[in-house]
């Protein structure tokens, strides 16, 4: 048996779109896949304590299958592998674990290799995203309690993803936009701790909503910095699920929450399905 190690990285769906990319080359080329996402500081739990995988199952969020006899990745022991993050080094296209690059694409080793490693967005393949991936029943019913404890009655709404800390956008082209409907219902969804304050001062004649408060991290991506990962997870797919049932869908640039919320409305399919 040969392994892919999996090692998260990056925001939810950036983590995805690896995760997909791994499951695919693990399908075509008969590996079983390592799902390393726990010991990751930016998420800090197991994939499977929010997402089912669907349509594939030579999969484990454990090392225990790796044969004993297999202790080292390229001279690296599998003991620092299980309980140390993949690291982006500044101006080095990569994901790195001391001195190798796991950013590489697999297609990279050896045939002969028995573990293989990637860490990275996989090119972000959002039509496996949805071919793998569900939000389990359990983490729905939770979200839609959360939802139905606020209480408020939303129809026709306009959904907005509002990108704003590593990724920057101008919130004046976003009040630009809202201001042209009136007397509707705004549902936010932002990074950006203080956007609510400031969309509602200058959008008068429509009610904003928002059901998640982002972590206020000085402009530094809130998955990084965020102290609370399962709240973080949490909130994100309260707000994906919200953007899905918008009437319209104002999305962010250079996003890929925003990009696969426009996929799956566009296509009609979604993660919580």
């Amino acid at each position: 048996m040969k392994f892919v190690i999996y090692q998260g990285s990056g925001g939810l769906i950036h983590m995805l779109g690896g995760l997909v990319y791994c499951i695919n080359w693990c399908i075509k080329y008969n590996h079983f896949l390592i799902i390393n996402i726990k010991n990751h500081e930016y998420y800090l739990h197991y994939l499977s304590d929010f997402f089912n995988i669907i349509n594939f199952t030579n999969y484990s969020e454990s090392f225990d299958l790796i044969p004993d006899d297999i202790t080292t990745f390229k001279r690296l022991p599998l003991e620092y592998i299980k309980n140390n993050n993949a690291v982006k080094k500044e101006n080095i296209n990569g994901y790195w674990l001391q001195n190798i690059n796991i950013g590489i694409s697999l297609d990279s080793y050896n045939k002969s290799d028995i573990i293989k490693m990637y860490a990275g967005y996989g090119c972000n393949d959002r039509i496996s995203i949805l071919n793998y991936i569900r939000v389990k029943p359990e983490i729905i019913d939770k979200i839609v309690n959360i939802i139905n404890i606020k209480n408020i009655n939303l129809k026709d709404y306009i959904g907005v993803h509002f990108r704003h800390t590593d990724r920057s956008n101008d919130i004046n082209e976003y009040i630009n936009k809202l201001n042209r409907y009136k007397d509707m219902d705004i549902y936010l969804s932002t990074d950006d701790s203080m956007a609510f304050d400031i969309i509602c001062s200058r959008v008068k004649n429509n009610n904003i909503i928002q059901f998640t408060q982002p972590y206020n991290g000085q402009g530094k991506a809130i998955h990084i910095v965020s102290p609370d990962k399962y709240e973080l997870m949490i909130n994100i797919l309260i707000d994906i699920y919200m953007l899905l049932k918008a009437k319209t869908f104002i999305q962010s640039s250079w996003s890929l929450v925003s990009k696969i919320i426009m996929y799956m409305r566009e296509n009609n399919k979604s993660i919580f399905n």
